[in-house]
């Protein structure tokens, strides 16, 4: 029996070492199929942490664009309001510019029309200055000879459009008031001969522009005797009676003599021959 028993303990034995040496290689699969499961449960778990973690930052994403689009569109709005402002502001100022262009234009007009208007009065006051300078020639020499001066030169600045007109009308006025003036004027004054068959120092009579005599201290008298016809004139010679009348006027008029009126000689084409002349006054 003992020997039934020990050979039945030896059977169990190796039908147990059989079943463990039958199983060993699937104990072993199951291992690796766990560890396997394990890994890829590891690995599901990291996706979908990851998943999680994505959908967070989608849904951050989504709330930061939300935002941004929010201020975008803002944005655009105060960006569309500032544009139709400076469009308004721009037609304003194109309205304002064509404005002031057509009144650019009326003031160049203006301006043309008025500069053709100083040109035609300046070209006026030319000819007035050449009438008075012809007038002035006609008259005795030296009588008007610095507003002869004058004229000339004011003439150049006129043609040379060097003065304003209304400056050149003052001008003008205050020439023809000096040349009037001395149109009456008495005057006996002291100057080099105006002529050759005078000498030295010479005492000359003017009376207006009209009469111009002179007289030297060797007793030689000449008289100023204009044309006719033209301007101009030539000096002739006077006799001794002439001569002695024109130092009579010369010192009475200086208060070497007494008062007296005094018969000057007169050769002018368009007057008498002699003229009277109360030398005191």
């Amino acid at each position: 029996m003992h020997s039934a028993v020990s050979n039945s303990g030896a059977l169990t034995a190796a039908v147990m070492l059989a079943a463990l040496v039958a199983a060993g290689p699937s104990r072993a699969a199951t291992v690796d199929l766990e560890r396997e499961v394990s890994e890829l449960k590891g690995k599901i778990a990291e996706a979908r942490a990851q998943l999680a973690k994505t959908r967070t930052e989608q849904e951050q994403d989504r709330t930061a664009y939300a935002a941004y689009s929010q201020q975008f569109s803002g944005q655009q709005g105060r960006q569309r309001t500032e544009n139709d402002s400076l469009r308004q502001e721009l037609r304003s100022y194109r309205q304002r510019a064509d404005s002031l262009g057509r009144q650019v234009q009326s003031l160049r007009a203006r301006q043309n029309e008025f500069d053709l208007r100083q040109k035609t009065f300046a070209g006026q006051l030319v000819a007035a200055c050449d009438s008075l300078l012809a007038l002035c020639g006609r008259l005795p020499p030296g009588s008007v000879q610095a507003q002869q001066n004058a004229l000339q030169f004011l003439r150049g600045e006129l043609a040379g459009g060097a003065v304003e007109t209304v400056e050149a009308i003052e001008r003008l006025w205050h020439i023809h008031l000096e040349v009037d003036q001395s149109a009456g004027a008495l005057d006996i004054y002291t100057g080099p001969a105006p002529v050759e068959f005078l000498q030295g120092q010479t005492d000359f009579v003017r009376l207006g522009y009209c009469y111009l005599a002179a007289v030297d201290e060797k007793g030689a008298a000449g008289l100023w005797v204009p044309s006719a016809d033209s301007a101009g004139g030539r000096w002739e010679r006077l006799d001794e009676p002439a001569v002695q009348a024109l130092r009579n006027a010369v010192n009475v008029r200086r208060g070497n003599a007494v008062p007296q009126i005094i018969q000057l000689p007169v050769r002018h084409p368009l007057l008498a021959d002699t003229i009277s002349l109360e030398a005191g006054r």
